[in-house]
């Protein structure tokens, strides 16, 4: 029997998640006949004032455009309890002058070409953590962000410097690390 579903102030509960199996749990389908864990999984709730345009596919979304000059910017996880995963070639607009820091989230897959080439001011890309980073495709070496001298790559808000890559990452993304001028070293376990 599967708990009661579980609120969180901002967001909408989309379901839950059955990360042993990769997928999301329907109980209209599948029986719980075993203990097993099950993550909830939350959409953000979007306001009239997010300032983002979206193209939503079968099973992800595409944000387009992003032009909200705020020093913080959130994509969200999930909208219309679809996963997040891509990011257009027009995605961020914003004007100089401001530090930025983008939160992205952990449902991101892929980047386009010239994603950030509107971008002016300092930013810091935040992620929960490397192996995150590390599975994000970049379409080119113009998809990554962190390439301009004036970006950082923060996880858990420690700016990366050296990077230890997990026992259970197979592959680096091309351009994953392409022009960051703050990485010394990379320890491959």
């Amino acid at each position: 029997m599967l708990p009661v579903n579980p609120t969180k102030e901002g967001y909408n509960f989309v379901g839950w998640y059955y990360e042993e199996y990769g997928f999301m749990w329907d109980s209209s389908l599948y029986t719980v006949i075993y203990d097993m864990t099950l993550t909830a999984v939350f959409e953000e709730i979007i306001s009239e004032s997010t300032s983002f345009t979206y193209n939503e596919y079968e099973d992800y979304i595409e944000i387009v455009t992003y032009k909200k000059n705020s020093p913080t910017l959130t994509i969200p996880s999930y909208i219309n309890g679809k996963p997040v995963t891509h990011l257009s070639s027009d995605f961020m607009e914003l004007s100089g002058g401001m530090s930025y820091n983008l939160i992205f989230p952990d449902t991101l897959e892929f980047i386009a070409a010239d994603a950030f080439d509107n971008t002016k001011g300092t930013m810091t890309i935040h992620v929960s953590s490397i192996k995150e980073w590390l599975e994000i495709t970049f379409e080119s070496l113009t998809a990554n962000p962190i390439r301009n001298g004036n970006v950082n790559l923060s996880i858990n808000n420690e700016v990366v410097t050296s990077i230890d890559v997990p026992n259970n990452i197979t592959k680096i993304n091309d351009y994953a690390f392409y022009g960051y001028r703050f990485l010394e070293n990379i320890n491959l376990n």
